[in-house]
């Protein structure tokens, strides 16, 4: 598909152009179009100019700036996005729009989160995600989070055990006794149990979690289950009968100011989770599913990364919660979480 688009972008653009010297000293680049009589046409870019043929001191061949393109375009691997952004910013600085902007676009192909391609295609970060600039569903996004008041947010706790939290999650365990998150042990080979395939999309501000935890969260949340159930995390099109694709955003949404003195910070955590049952004639049906929002409030004179981490903590937990009431894991023996603010 690459290598298509460029080739039609070079039916555009001549190969070879010829730089037309003329008797008053003036130089024209292009490619002849057609001669009639003394006329000869030249055609240079998007335009046509005539000149007589008496007026032309000489002929040489050059290579155009759409040489140079299509030779840094030729030489690139379809897949090597740093090579598709350093060409698009040449055609930028080459004023070759249109080839910079394919370029632009292959590189949000391949590495869709790319801020200097997104933004270069007209995009903006909202809340999590790419929207274009003054679409209808930007406008829309801006809106719902003007929406969200500070009144109907959770006050972030002064004391933190996030600390605590990260080690249990990075060691799979217990850890300090205050958070009831057993080790989940790993599935016997040939034995009785459910894996579910965990596909997980998780932006922290504009970065992945470190660690991510919703694998440890379910599964201390499925430790009750008979049979066992694990959730593992893996990769699009792996072969288990079970998945759940979860989306999970959490980013600050803007600062409430009194008397134009910043007050309070508010953050929100929002996910999407889905569980598919894989069948025989290879469709998926849909077992389960889930949306939710969680808005959070902290000092504004506070760390605001601290704050997104809490939300992070408190948006798994949320959806922990919400999964344990799922009739599928109900019904093997899952006992129902409460979220959190309730376990604590």
């Amino acid at each position: 598909m690459v290598a298509l688009l460029i080739g039609l972008f070079s039916l555009c653009s001549p190969l070879l152009a010829d730089i037309f010297h003329l008797k008053d000293g003036r130089t024209i680049e292009g490619t002849i179009l057609r001669e009639l009589g003394d006329l000869v046409s030249i055609r240079t870019g998007n335009e046509v100019v005539t000149v007589d043929r008496s007026q032309i001191l000489r002929i040489e061949t050059s290579e155009t700036v759409n040489d140079k393109y299509r030779k840094k375009a030729d030489a690139l691997a379809p897949d090597d996005a740093l090579g598709h952004l350093e060409l698009a910013l040449w055609c930028e600085r080459s004023e070759l729009k249109s080839e910079a902007r394919l370029h632009f676009t292959i590189v949000v192909g391949i590495t869709p989160e790319d801020p200097l391609a997104r933004k270069k295609l007209g995009f903006e970060w909202i809340a999590g995600t790419w929207y274009l600039k003054g679409s209808p569903e930007a406008i829309k996004r801006r809106e719902e989070l003007e929406n969200i008041g500070g009144e109907d947010a959770h006050e972030i706790p002064e004391e933190l055990r996030l600390g605590d939290w990260k080690k249990q999650v990075k060691e799979g365990s217990g850890g300090s006794g205050n958070e009831s998150s057993p080790i989940i042990p790993e599935p016997v080979s040939g034995g009785p149990g459910i894996t579910i395939g965990l596909l997980l999309d998780e932006r922290l501000g504009r970065k992945p979690p470190d660690p991510s935890a919703v694998a440890f969260e379910l599964n201390s949340t499925a430790s009750s289950a008979d049979p066992p159930i694990r959730f593992v995390p893996t990769r699009k099109n792996t072969n288990t009968r079970y998945q759940l694709e979860v989306r999970i955003r959490c980013y600050f949404v803007r600062t409430q100011h009194f008397y134009k003195v910043p007050i309070t910070d508010i953050f929100q955590g929002e996910v999407v989770a889905a569980l598919f049952e894989s069948l025989e004639d290879g469709s998926r049906k849909k077992v389960a599913s889930t949306r939710l929002k969680a808005p959070f409030s902290w000092s504004s004179r506070r760390d605001r990364e601290k704050a997104l981490d809490y939300t992070y903590y408190a948006t798994v937990r949320h959806l922990a919660a919400k999964v344990s009431r799922w009739s599928f894991l109900a019904s093997r023996g899952v006992e129902p979480r409460p979220p959190p603010g309730e376990d604590e």
